[in-house]
């Protein structure tokens, strides 16, 4: 429990109810119905141990929340390469709106390869199509807008001058 503070804190005190339900478990295992004592799914047994009686509740809890932590990180690696592959030193200024939807489409096309699907052939949706709207695509920054109105007060200057 102390490589894992972030599901329970060494100084709660649950921690102790959490051993003191890990020690009384094997007592207890005669109590415990043959549907759940031979259930090959370990997360399935905890939830049916969890639903089966209350005097296990904590540990369960403990227990589902271990096993709901990733067992490698090969998923955020293949991630961050492809963030890396997007956002080089030319495309530095991307945003992270821009990223995600750039990644999110490419894991839609890929994820057509059962169907022979890639980007030559990829045909978005009407509701894709829909929200690329040049408002959603080119979004101005404070700078760009600032710039745009002191052009639009020199313009006016200007006609102003002519007239």
């Amino acid at each position: 429990m102390k490589l894992l503070p972030c599901i329970v804190d060494i100084n709660d005190s649950k921690v102790q109810q959490i051993d003191d339900q890990w020690r009384k478990l094997p007592i207890s295992a005669t109590l415990i119905p043959e549907d759940i004592e031979f259930e090959v799914q370990i997360d399935i047994f905890w939830w049916k141990i969890m639903n089966h009686s209350n005097e296990f509740t904590e540990l369960c809890d403990f227990v589902l929340a271990v096993l709901s932590l990733p067992h490698a990180n090969a998923d955020y690696e293949r991630i961050f390469s492809s963030i890396n592959g997007l956002k080089t030193k030319i495309r530095s200024k991307l945003i992270t709106h821009t990223v995600s939807g750039v990644l999110h489409t490419k894991q839609c096309i890929t994820s057509g390869r059962e169907s022979n699907q890639n980007c030559t052939n990829f045909e978005p949706t009407s509701d894709m199509l829909s929200r690329m709207t040049s408002k959603s695509l080119y979004i101005k920054t404070n700078e760009e807008k600032e710039t745009e109105t002191s052009d639009d007060t020199t313009q006016e200057t200007i006609e102003l001058v002519i007239c």
